[in-house]
């Protein structure tokens, strides 16, 4: 499975060249212009803007949390190792120093500082996550599933520059972000600062767990500098190195939910497993990255599902969906959400997919959690459940008698008020998967190329869509995988989304899965046999009514 690497820059090396982009351009060009009011703090001694948008706070019911976050994951374990090594390219496997990292047999040598630091580092690192439900740990576990921070030697040891810091492996994937027996470096001959060595650990550690750089100074998943020493911060942020963006699985990232939902908490309880995969349509697992043939054809992404036998390929309708989008609600009471779904051949699923801090669940009428209650009469469907404060979001969705699958839009809802989250900053590209180079100025950039060519406006009841990622005029190499989001809305449910691939040899099509409300995704891998030149992407949503949509195309391009 190709798997992103992300680079950590090395702090210790030049980080007021590296790092300090904020101070010479200031705090109203550093805001990136997004929309919302930011909260803005300045280091006076580092002149440096940290531009914050924090989650308004949620709060869950007793019911909320022992639906959402009952079921704890299993204990994990890392393993820092100052021992070194020799790392052999492949698929992650930190029992057999397999590696998606290197590219050639690499050889780290130990750790050079000495018992007494390293006491210290380990100390710190275990400090870090000491929240969690993970063993941090100095002894080799041998075959036991294990993640593996190699600490020591130099950047130049795996082929990289040299002012990389660190490096790990990243999924890409929102359901399941962890890579299971990672192996991550941290280049401990670049730092001089012990604290600084371990929140890169904590850092790079972090990506293996599925966490993404996050644009907020406390926190050890940032680039920014000069706000002393780092945590893990239970506040939701946008992403991003020395500009905010919207994160790959998410507006926001908030680390210390997402660490609570993949390790659990230390006590072995209370924190949700990684959400559920929807359940329309979404593609299969990819395989291990070693000694697999390269993937067919030019995407390399699976092919499109047979149709569903019978000829009836239409999901459930959805409509009348209640309480309305925005609503406010008491809080600290039990609401109720109803919707009329029908199909002529039946429903055999009806869901609620509930969302709170993070964590989505599905809330089955057939079978509802704990004090939840749900209810049919005739063809209205109806949940009652126990709420805490806070925001949430929720969508319906549904399944008929021939497997097909169709999902609402996704609704937010205030229960004793708060505001709603902050918009996604227009024109951001997270998770390309590229490793970031040292940050650019933001003065003198010439302005992204448009989409030219956009179809003609859809009709005001057609759905909208939207292509998130990938953005035009980004650069891919063979074996890279290319995430493809989609956001999809409109007045009915949304039937399914297509995405045409257009390359120099061939015409593809292929489905996208929904993973909750509006988000429509596929990953496709490009094979290591890819031709060089552009491809062209697009992407056209139907919905209940018959009516479709086509978004302006995104033209990539592949490079040796």
């Amino acid at each position: 499975m190709p798997i992103r690497r992300t680079l950590h820059l090395g702090l210790a090396l030049g980080s007021s060249t590296l790092l300090g982009v904020l101070s010479a351009v200031g705090c109203q060009v550093a805001d990136g212009g997004l929309d919302g009011t930011p909260r803005v703090t300045v280091d006076d001694a580092q002149g440096r803007c940290v531009v914050m948008y924090v989650d308004e706070s949620e709060v869950p019911s007793d019911a909320e949390k022992k639906f959402a976050y009952g079921s704890a994951p299993p204990r994990r374990l890392v393993y820092v190792n100052r021992s070194g090594g020799t790392y052999y390219p492949g698929s992650n496997n930190s029992a057999t120093n397999r590696s998606s990292i290197p590219s050639f047999t690499a050889k780290i040598p130990a750790y050079k500082k000495g018992d007494a630091r390293f006491a210290k580092l380990l100390a710190c690192v275990r400090k870090q996550y000491a929240r969690w439900n993970v063993e941090i740990t100095d002894t080799d576990p041998g075959d036991v599933p294990h993640i593996e921070a190699v600490v020591g030697g130099r950047p130049e040891n795996l082929g990289l520059s040299s002012w990389v810091g660190g490096i790990a492996p990243m999924t890409g994937s929102c359901s399941s972000p962890v890579v299971e027996r990672a192996v991550v470096y941290v280049f401990s001959d670049a730092f001089g600062n012990d604290q600084t060595e371990c929140e890169v650990v904590a850092h790079e550690v972090g990506h293996s767990l599925g966490l993404e750089h996050a644009y907020l100074c406390e926190d050890p998943m940032t680039y920014l500098q000069g706000c002393g020493a780092k945590s893990f911060q239970d506040k939701g942020t946008y992403c991003g190195t020395n500009s905010p963006t919207k994160c790959g699985c998410a507006s926001t990232q908030n680390s210390v939910k997402h660490l609570d939902a993949v390790l659990g908490l230390s006590s072995g309880g209370g924190a949700p497993p990684p959400p559920p995969v929807s359940d329309a349509g979404a593609p299969p697992p990819p395989a291990g990255d070693a000694g697999a043939p390269p993937p067919p054809g030019d995407g390399g992404a699976p092919p499109p599902p047979p149709p569903p036998p019978g000829g009836d390929a239409t999901g459930p309708t959805i409509e009348a969906l209640t309480p309305a989008d925005g609503a406010t609600l008491p809080e600290h009471t039990t609401i109720q959400i109803s919707a009329k779904i029908s199909d002529p051949g039946g429903v055999a699923k009806a869901i609620v997919r509930w969302t709170i801090g993070g964590k989505t669940t599905e809330l089955d009428c057939a079978s509802p959690p704990f004090e939840v209650t749900c209810s049919v009469a005739g063809s209205t469907y109806t949940w009652k459940s126990p709420v805490g404060s806070g925001m949430r979001s929720w969508s319906i969705g549904a399944i008929d008698g021939k497997g097909n699958a169709a999902s609402s839009l996704a609704r937010s809802l205030s229960l004793g008020g708060g505001a709603p989250p902050p918009a996604p900053p227009p024109g951001s590209d997270a998770g390309s998967g590229a490793p970031p180079p040292p940050p650019p100025s933001d003065a003198g950039a010439p302005p992204p190329p448009s989409d030219a060519g956009a179809p003609e406006p859809p009709s005001v009841d057609a759905p909208a869509v939207t292509v998130e990622q990938p953005l035009s005029s980004t650069t891919w190499s063979p074996g890279d995988r290319i995430p493809v989001v989609v956001s999809v809305e409109g007045p009915r449910a949304i039937t399914g989304v297509r995405l045409l691939w257009k390359s120099p040899t061939t015409d593809v099509s292929y489905s996208l899965a929904n993973t909750g409300g509006k988000t429509w995704t596929i990953d496709l891998d490009l094979s290591a046999s890819a031709v060089a030149g552009t491809r062209t992407l697009r992407v056209t949503a139907t919905d209940t009514g018959g009516k479709s949509t086509t978004a302006p195309d995104r033209v990539i391009t592949v490079t040796p």
